[in-house]
């Protein structure tokens, strides 16, 4: 018995170790921070020679369709325009500056030569210097594997999606990840959204449901702002049927339908990283596909 055990306890090491050889061999490897999907990159303007490299905080963002930086940092950016941002708290009118950055890790080697960012002014206590939104992301082939950090591939492995399961996405979004969730019988979209510490819910489907609040918990919001509010554990939330998660913690809103513009699909529900933490995210580009696998099975 106790030499099974060995075994079995060998061979979970190795497809460990296999796993971390191929990632680690093929890819740019980010550590993180605990608390937040959150990444070190030393940023300067694109061409070169306009200013040295600076070391920025970036925050990864999968619910933002661009990127942004504290407007602070370089001086020549593009003149000030006016921009239209969507959030949960319905449309914003803001002022923005563009730039192009080339972004690099502490050991020189370069993510991008020439990546836009939109330089806006975030509010003093926002904690981050910058985010690393979609219209990055999602032009990467890329494992998130939080809290540990991120593998970007320069190339795209054939090999990578083995022992992942591919993921339903809604296809005519291009710009965030949009995910069916089987809810009462019903087909219900759900966004992904890595810049949410907390998921949420529509606050009519916690009505239909009946449930009572489970606790208060203080949490940063969507607009970076600290908020205090009760929040539900919902007893199970189905993505697909091998992916069903029980007593996630959501808070609840009734501005989600329209997070991405009157426009555009309505939903009913924010994955933030409370779910997220739980899963390897697979995003394949450039066919825009999502594969994930539940943390702790074997490789």
């Amino acid at each position: 018995m106790r030499f099974f055990l060995l075994l079995g306890l060998i061979l979970l090491g190795c497809s460990s170790v296999e796993k971390n050889q191929l990632w680690n061999e093929k890819a740019i490897f980010l550590g993180m921070e605990n608390t937040h999907p959150v990444v070190e990159l030393y940023a300067s303007p694109s061409p070169e020679n306009l200013a040295p490299p600076v070391k920025l905080r970036f925050l990864l963002d999968t619910g933002s369709n661009l990127s942004f930086l504290r407007k602070d940092f370089f001086p020549h950016s593009s003149k000030n325009e006016k921009f239209v941002s969507y959030t949960i708290n319905g449309e914003t009118e803001i002022e923005i500056s563009k730039i192009q950055i080339r972004l690099e890790t502490e050991n020189s080697e370069r993510l991008t030569s020439d990546h836009m960012f939109h330089m806006i002014h975030f509010k003093k206590d926002f904690p981050f210097d910058g985010i690393i939104g979609n219209d990055f992301l999602l032009k990467y082939t890329h494992i998130l594997d939080f809290p540990v950090g991120i593998y970007f591939f320069p190339d795209d492995p054939k090999d990578l999606q083995e022992s992942f399961s591919k993921i339903n996405i809604y296809p005519e979004v291009k710009s965030h990840i949009i995910v069916p969730v089987q809810f009462m019988e019903k087909k219900i979209f759900f966004l992904l959204d890595t810049g949410a510490e907390i998921s949420f819910i529509d606050e009519e489907l916690i009505q239909s449901l009946n449930l009572k609040p489970f606790k208060t918990r203080k949490f940063v919001n969507l607009t970076g702002d600290l908020s205090e509010s009760v929040t539900y554990s919902l007893p199970e939330l189905c993505l697909e049927s091998n992916f069903c998660a029980k007593n996630i913690e959501f808070l609840s809103n009734r501005s989600l339908r329209d997070f991405l513009g009157k426009n555009s699909i309505q939903i009913s529900g924010i994955f933030g990283m409370n779910w997220i933490q739980n899963y390897y995210l697979l995003h394949k580009y450039p066919l825009g596909t999502l594969y994930l696998k539940k943390k702790g099975e074997s490789f």
